[in-house]
């Protein structure tokens, strides 16, 4: 048994079941693999045979983080189990270019999701799980491939996607959300590709790594400043999820005015009970309230981070 997990090159096989994910990309691994992580929850995935170019010429090896489960005894491996055992969700294997196997026959998948024959897998130093509110509430981590920023948005700290994934985070266009990546966290509004802004790609890490054309992930355009909060180069992969306070606020502001009108409603449904500077006050503190409300949507409408 290796003594550190970031010693053992790990054959990636296809994860069966995944209704404990939680809405996370998962790795699992057998127990005694996993008790090499010492409680750590979540871990950055890499490739080593595979290096992606960037700007300024220095080749980073492709990385996504995922979440760590046990086996499930209900999976009936019939692969060998050994301590380079583990079964990894396809879209983890896409985002560094794995080749995946059956861990129930041991065979090579027919979805080519990379070239890479191993993996290396190191532990996370934080946690990504989100407020226990807003798992109460529900999300969805989608996995996006990072870009550099579309024409017009250079030097602008917002980030964009084609319409439909909007959808699927819970947001709406300029929401905001959370962006994680193996070395960082941003917060950041999220909007959707304009009309007039050209989303192509020639989509060169997915050929590098081996990926074939219709597991393609979804892009994220970013600007500079967010890639160098995130540590990331165009090519690498990142988890996003919809940031729970932004979509609080606005829901507070709408409960708060119609609360606030019901108030003053009743207040001056009943006047004679007030006096008259009583009623000035309430509906002074009723109207500030609305308007300290609205200025704090207003400047998160404006500023994500």
């Amino acid at each position: 048994m290796a003594a550190k997990i970031e010693d053992i090159r790990f054959k990636a096989y296809r994860t069966i079941t995944r209704q404990d994910d939680d809405g996370e990309f998962i790795i699992r691994l057998p127990p005694k693999t996993r008790a090499l992580l010492r409680n750590r929850r979540y871990v950055a995935i890499r490739t080593t045979e595979t290096r992606l170019a960037t700007t300024d010429g220095v080749a980073v090896m492709p990385e996504v983080v995922a979440a760590v489960r046990g086996l499930r005894a209900d999976d009936h491996l019939a692969a060998e189990i050994d301590e380079a055992f583990c079964q990894l969700d396809m879209s983890l294997r896409v985002a560094v270019g794995a080749k995946g196997y059956d861990p129930q026959n041991g065979k090579v998948l027919t979805d080519k999701t990379g070239d890479a024959d191993v993996i290396a897998v190191t532990p996370l130093a934080r946690d990504l799980a989100p407020p226990r509110l807003a798992s109460w509430i529900g999300f969805q981590w989608l996995l996006f491939r990072v870009e550099r920023a579309l024409t017009g948005d250079f030097e602008t700290p917002i980030c964009r996607v084609e319409p439909q994934y909007l959808t699927s985070l819970g947001i709406a266009d300029g929401g905001v959300v959370v962006i994680e990546a193996v070395r960082g966290t941003a917060i950041r509004r999220l909007l959707a590709v304009g009309d007039r802004q050209d989303a192509d790609s020639d989509r060169d890490a997915e050929k590098k790594l081996g990926v074939s054309s219709d597991l393609y992930m979804p892009l994220i355009f970013m600007d500079k400043s967010t890639r160098d909060q995130l540590r990331v180069e165009p090519g690498q992969v990142v988890w996003v999820r919809r940031e729970l306070w932004s979509v609080l606020r606005r829901e507070l502001l709408k409960v708060a005015s119609a609360l606030v009108l019901t108030v003053m409603g009743l207040i001056f449904s009943v006047h004679e009970v007030f006096s008259g500077w009583l009623l000035v006050e309430v509906t002074a503190l009723s109207v500030l309230l609305m308007l300290g409300l609205a200025l704090l949507e207003c400047r998160n409408a404006v500023r994500s981070d």
